[in-house]
């Protein structure tokens, strides 16, 4: 009994150990439910409204949400020099991100306002938590995160309020989200993405010869105030011409963003090098937006999964390694089966961007799932045991 209640007190000792438990068994469970349902034409799923709303609302505020909460309230307290977020309230925070899926899967048989309410307890619990860390520290540089957060907060509120008749539509609501999501990966990967490979450039004796990563403040203040106008501007305006250069203008900013951060210098080394790779999905996923939008021809799910299953699930995959990797004392290399988890989430993305483009849909979504699901099966067996064990000396 007592190496159990060890093993726990470890598993909520840093908020990456649980959050990230639960982020890749949505991963699993929420592809393939998806699936079983889509492909298959199986009943298992018990929700009220649209599946395909459900689906987009459980990647980004169960699978994403859980991704972002790990690393925010690790990070966050370094950031600040305080201590961790650990025990009870650790334990309570997994709790109500498990309650609203539960409630989110059997929608179909509960109140929706207690579906609602019971769905907002994560995101609201977590602004709380990392809120008072930054806040009691004055750490105002990462305040715009949790505005982000709040954001999110109150577009999964007005997703709910939806299902009651409520002023905007959920579908607006998903695009703006999904661009949220984007804005998130902006500003953390902007700052950690150069950063990382800065000193790995140095570890390796490489910086005098390729220079040090850098982007221009104004380069970066553009692409995220792009990102954000786009959020409004495809929410409410999908299909008109100017969100479709909006799309691409926020595209290239991007672009111009990463082309500073000396991402091919780091080929060499899976762990670093999956992190540009996951900017590089976010900028191809806006362009093909924006074509899509400016030109016709392409439909726009092509983009949307470019931007899911490529920048989203590669970026959550490889800061999920990383940050295991590093606060539980194990060197920041990428093993044979880490490696193989990003070739397929690389080959999984690829097959979601293209499946609507060819006659072989479905088998395209289902192979494209079995290897997402299959990259973070890989993930479980890995990292699982880890979390349950002391960091290493």
């Amino acid at each position: 009994m007592q190496k159990i209640n060890n093993h726990l007190s470890t598993l909520f000792s840093l908020g990456f150990r649980p959050l990230f438990c639960l982020m890749a068994l949505a991963a699993i469970f929420g592809i393939g439910l998806w699936l079983a349902y889509f492909v298959l034409g199986w009943q298992v799923l018990l929700i009220s409204g649209s599946p395909v709303l459900w689906h987009g609302h459980e990647m980004i505020f169960g699978f994403v949400a859980a991704a972002i909460g790990g690393f925010l309230l690790t990070a966050s307290a370094n950031w600040a020099g305080r201590p961790p977020v650990k025990g009870l309230i650790l334990v309570l925070i997994s709790l109500v991100w498990l309650m609203g899926r539960l409630v989110m899967a059997y929608s179909a048989l509960l109140n929706p306002v207690w579906v609602g309410v019971i769905d907002l307890l994560y995101l609201g619990l977590l602004i709380a938590v990392v809120g008072n860390t930054l806040v009691r520290a004055k750490n105002r540089r990462n305040y715009k995160i949790i505005a982000v957060l709040a954001v999110l907060f109150c577009l999964n509120a007005l997703y709910h309020l939806a299902s009651l008749g409520g002023p905007i539509s959920a579908n607006t609501i998903i695009r703006i989200a999904l661009i949220m999501v984007v804005v998130m990966i902006a500003i953390i990967g902007g700052r950690i993405v150069p950063a990382f490979t800065t000193n790995w450039l140095r570890q390796q004796n490489l910086l005098e010869q390729t220079g040090k990563p850098y982007s221009p403040r104004m380069t970066d203040e553009l692409a995220l105030a792009l990102s954000l106008v786009l959020a409004v501007s495809w929410g409410f305006f999908p299909e008109q011409l100017f969100t479709g250069w909006i799309a691409i203008l926020t595209g290239l900013f991007h672009g111009l963003r990463m082309s500073g951060w000396k991402g091919l210098a780091t080929i060499a080394e899976p762990l670093m090098f999956v992190l540009h790779v996951a900017y590089g999905w976010l900028v191809v996923a806006l362009l093909l937006l924006g074509i899509t939008i400016c030109f016709g021809g392409l439909p726009q799910s092509a983009a949307i999964h470019g931007l899911t299953v490529g920048a989203i699930g590669t970026m959550v995959l490889s800061v999920a390694v990383r940050v295991s990797l590093g606060h539980t004392g194990r060197p920041l290399e990428a093993t044979k089966i880490i490696s193989l988890m990003f070739g397929l989430i690389a080959v999984a993305a690829v097959l979601r961007t293209v499946a609507p483009l060819d006659s072989y849909y479905l088998e395209l979504i289902s192979l494209s799932g079995i290897f997402w699901i299959s990259a973070f099966v890989l993930f479980m067996i890995e990292f699982f045991p880890i979390y349950f064990q002391p960091r290493q000396p």
